[in-house]
């Protein structure tokens, strides 16, 4: 019987392995992101404010999604970065386990608790996952909630972008920009869910303190450049020049598809800015690049932050404890001060 268990135990964890090495992309130890979020009360120089772990204790495993585009392919980056920061590995072992959908994710999750973790850092696909989520806090295992939101209440931790704010910035630096009348059309991109949702809420709240700014919309599916290239070929078709003013994109990958557009259209004295979100390189050297053509911002919504989640993760593991909620507010890039967060070493 303690054979099988045994087994059964090794099993998971080579399962693991051959997960990780799938899933996870290889990074060289790279320079950090611009500001990222600060580390919670570090200790000071040479000391260490806790015990070491025990052996024996659990690993901390992050739950995430499969790295379909850059932002998700940057948070195992600077999640690996992090760990490699505290030295997780042979302190008491890191894992990270991405996932195609709710149900792929809702079976990680369980292979996750059946390798006795300390620890689970969970950023969730959608709310969808809060069953399985119910399930880490019937356990008794601590974790943390990172980046999207289930209603499972347990968690000793939950660390986020302010998507609200981003929208309510884009659209007050869209509208004063363009001298607060003209006609803007606003990205929505309703299947991504609480990202899209959050942001357009952030927008409605500052549209009636300017009335003589027309709002129109283009539609797409996802965060992508074909996709938004695509409708703002046909947007720029229905609203010939004069008639369009602005363009608000919400995702900075949606932004170079919109600026493809508006550059193949000859359009780029025309259209006064476009927005994005995120802090995807790309961008940012797009920003640069037409500095003096068109005027190019985005509002961070930073993968980096999961560097404060894991650390937040440690501390808990290690007895100090950490902050219930942490919202990071975005941080405005534009063509004055874009050179400061340029890092050739990020995926994103």
């Amino acid at each position: 019987m303690k054979k099988r268990k045994i087994l059964g135990i090794l099993l998971v964890v080579a399962m693991m392995v051959v997960m990780v090495a799938a899933c996870a992309p290889a990074a060289p130890a790279p320079t950090p992101a611009p500001t990222p979020a600060p580390a919670a009360d570090p200790a000071p120089p040479g000391e260490d404010p806790a015990p070491e772990p025990e052996d024996g204790m659990g690993p901390i495993v992050l739950l995430a999604l499969n790295p379909v585009h850059d932002w998700h392919a940057a948070v195992y980056f600077f999640a690996r970065e992090k760990a490699n920061e505290l030295d997780l590995d042979n302190k008491m072992g890191f894992y990270y386990l991405t996932s195609t959908d709710v149900a792929d994710q809702s079976a990680q999750i369980d292979i996750a608790l059946a390798m006795n973790p300390s620890l689970i850092v969970l950023l969730p696909h959608n709310a969808e996952v809060t069953p399985a989520a119910d399930r880490i806090d019937e356990s008794g295992v601590p974790w943390v909630l990172f980046d999207r939101w289930v209603y499972s209440p347990g968690w000793s931790a939950y660390l986020t972008g302010d998507n609200p704010e981003i929208g309510r910035r884009i659209a007050r630096r869209t509208f004063e920009l363009i001298g607060g009348s003209g006609t803007v059309a606003i990205q929505r991109a309703p299947e991504t869910g609480a990202i899209d949702a959050h942001r357009w809420a952030g927008i409605q709240e500052v549209i009636p303190d300017f009335p003589d700014i027309n709002i129109i919309h283009f539609t797409t599916t996802t965060f992508s450049l074909d996709d938004a290239m695509e409708q703002v070929e046909a947007l720029l078709v229905a609203n010939p020049v004069g008639t369009l003013d602005a363009i608000i994109s919400i995702n900075d990958v949606s932004s170079i598809g919109v600026l493809n557009a508006v550059r193949e259209a000859g359009r780029l004295d025309d259209i006064q800015s476009i927005s994005g979100s995120g802090g995807w390189q790309v961008w940012f050297r797009a920003i640069d690049d037409y500095a003096d053509q068109i005027y190019l911002f985005t509002y961070t919504y930073h993968p980096s932050m999961v560097m404060q989640a894991i650390q937040y993760a440690y501390d808990i593991v290690m007895g100090r404890g950490a902050p219930r909620e942490t919202i990071i507010p975005p941080n405005l890039v534009d063509r004055d001060n874009v050179a400061e967060w340029f890092n050739d070493d990020t995926p994103y």
